[in-house]
């Protein structure tokens, strides 16, 4: 299983005002665009063993949402759409635990910094022996809140190369806000409770980045 990785990257610029357009012939060019997410959090569960003493079913949660475009020259438009969800979960009472991820294309939208909704029934395959564990499903909405936390990023390359000297560019843009979560999860058809606000970590990010390469 392939989990996609979250990779943030920013927003493209024009050209260097030392590159004259008529100069110069685009080699690559390429754009891409990700709307992201993050939750995580710890929960605890009483649970009653089987020898009548009280204990608890832990579980940890980490979900992921990406919401991507990626155009580029050579290639065209693409978009991607994923919800990733890992979970850890113990039983107390006997020990026993799962330990897995799985992946859902079209579970997660975004719009900016706003709002990002995670939704959907997702199989979670162990790490460790490639079984399934079971199914989580999500149905949880993000909502940014506070300051909005900004990096940018803008380098230029010179290069040669055979037919001539070769101009790179590269623009990155970030952006990132805290987020409040409202709804929730099962895993296996039994519900993970939220912990208290303050105890989850929950982000909305916006990625915006730009690769040019001129031939002079």
């Amino acid at each position: 299983m392939n989990l996609k990785k979250l990779i943030v990257v920013g927003s493209v610029g024009g050209f260097l005002a030392s590159v004259s357009a008529q100069a110069a012939q685009p080699i690559e060019h390429i754009v891409f665009h990700d709307n992201e997410a993050i939750v995580s959090f710890d929960s605890t569960s009483p649970i009653t063993c089987a020898d009548g003493s009280q204990l608890a079913l832990f579980s940890h949660v980490t979900i992921n949402g990406f919401q991507t475009m990626n155009k580029n020259n050579g290639t065209g438009v693409n978009h991607t759409n994923t919800m990733v969800v890992v979970v850890f979960q113990q039983n107390q009472c006997t020990g026993d635990f799962v330990f897995g991820a799985g992946d859902l294309d079209g579970g997660y939208a975004q719009q900016a910094l706003q709002t990002g909704t995670l939704s959907g029934t997702v199989t979670i395959t162990d790490f460790n022996t490639g079984a399934v564990d079971g199914t989580a499903t999500v149905n949880m909405t993000l909502t940014g809140t506070g300051p909005v936390s900004t990096q940018n990023q803008h380098l230029r390359f010179s290069l040669s190369s055979p037919t001539g000297p070769i101009v790179q560019t590269v623009h990155d843009n970030n952006k990132s806000i805290s987020a409040t979560v409202t709804g929730g999860m099962t895993f296996n058809g039994v519900a993970i409770p939220l912990p208290a606000p303050d105890l989850i970590f929950a982000q909305l990010g916006t990625s915006k980045s730009g690769v040019m390469e001129l031939q002079k």
